[in-house]
């Protein structure tokens, strides 16, 4: 018990330094990806029927497939280090490989809304400075578009980043319809990630903003450059382990949402074999989750009723995660106005793209 917690404050603050590094950051995504696919299959395991060991570790360790789940993954150690250089930081080079590809994949859908945002702050200030009242509308509009691509783009990004994980497959992230199909079938669910992100959202946006008021500190104003760059770097390095916490409770959360998903859409029979990658189709058939329970047959009636009401709820699950995401939005604007951060700030987001918190003045370094 001893030995686990240390190893949990150990990653904690491992995270909360790679935090402090645009490069380093991907790291963390990397390790989280890994962590995802470890919390799926623990799902998995938890709904087994009759089938494979009781214990998750000895599960994962009895196929080479999962072998890599059956512990924490490590920061730079591979599962088992061997005289080889490259078996010795295994570790460290999957981080990397798994952060670039999802890292690649999250800008490439939240990207166009993050950019829009900073041309819209732009060129609000540039028309509110120059009195342009015949192009006033221009940035509200592209603001309000920005806004709409990038809460399209949230109602996909957690489910494909989970599935992704799972299958540790770049191209699992663009399998549209089955991704699709997955959060239709738990959007209630899914209603709640988006509340978790905006509530942890909430200190993460206090801690970016406070530095703001550091000038009211006792003797703040009259030190020099080196020591406001030390105090700034310390209050960056410990409010990472909140930013890091938060960016791997939301990301374990999507994967246990993910995992639910699939068993419910093969439990229904619209999910087939085929569709599931190799890892998985594996670790389910060993679990005996494979094969779908035939839904017993219902009157026509019956069935037009549950339709429509299963499209309504769907319904008002959209509208109530696309607010959510919506106050999400917001607190990123209110964030910008009080304390300004170029365009870092806008173009990333620490608990949706790279979980980076380490916003130091160029001047100071």
């Amino acid at each position: 018990m001893i030995r686990r917690g240390i190893g949990r404050v150990w990653r904690a603050l491992v995270g909360a330094l790679l935090c402090q590094g645009l490069p380093s950051s991907v790291l963390v995504v990397g390790w989280t990806q890994r962590l995802m696919q470890r919390e799926t299959l623990r799902s998995w395991h938890g709904q087994r029927r009759d089938a494979g060991p009781p214990d998750f570790e000895t599960f994962a360790a009895a196929d080479e497939a999962t072998a890599g789940a059956a512990c924490p993954p490590a920061w730079v150690l591979g599962p088992a280090p061997r005289a080889r250089l490259r078996d010795r930081v295994r570790g460290l080079w999957d981080n990397a490989r798994l952060g670039i590809a999802a890292t690649c994949n999250v800008w490439a859908l939240t990207l166009p809304g993050c950019v829009l945002w900073l041309f819209s702050w732009y060129d609000g200030w540039s028309n509110s400075f120059n009195k342009g009242y015949e192009q006033a509308e221009v940035g509200p509009l592209v603001s309000l578009l920005g806004t709409a691509l990038f809460i399209g783009a949230m109602l996909y990004v957690p489910m494909a980043q989970a599935r992704q994980a799972a299958t540790g497959s770049f191209r699992a992230f663009w399998d549209v319809r089955l991704v699709w199909d997955l959060a239709r079938r738990r959007w209630w669910p899914y209603v709640r990630l988006a509340a978790l992100y905006a509530l942890l959202f909430v200190p993460v946006m206090i801690l970016k903003t406070a530095p703001i008021a550091f000038d009211r500190l006792p003797g703040y104003a009259s030190r020099d450059d080196a020591r406001v760059l030390e105090l700034l770097a310390t209050y960056f390095f410990w409010s990472g382990l909140l930013v890091f916490g938060a960016y791997v409770l939301v990301r374990r959360a999507a994967a246990r949402i993910y995992a639910c998903a699939v068993l419910d859409a093969l439990r229904a029979g619209a999910l087939l074999q085929e569709q599931l990658a190799p890892l998985e189709r594996s670790a389910l058939d060993r679990l005996g989750l494979l094969h779908p329970e035939p839904a017993p047959e219902r009157h026509v009636v019956v069935r037009a009723l549950r339709g429509a009401g299963l499209w309504a709820a769907r319904s008002a699950a959209v509208a109530a995660a696309a607010a959510i995401w919506l106050g999400f939005v917001a607190q990123i604007y209110v964030s910008e106005f009080l304390n300004y951060h170029a365009a870092l700030g806008w173009l990333n987001q620490p608990l949706v793209q790279l979980p980076f918190f380490r916003y130091i003045p160029p001047g100071l370094g």
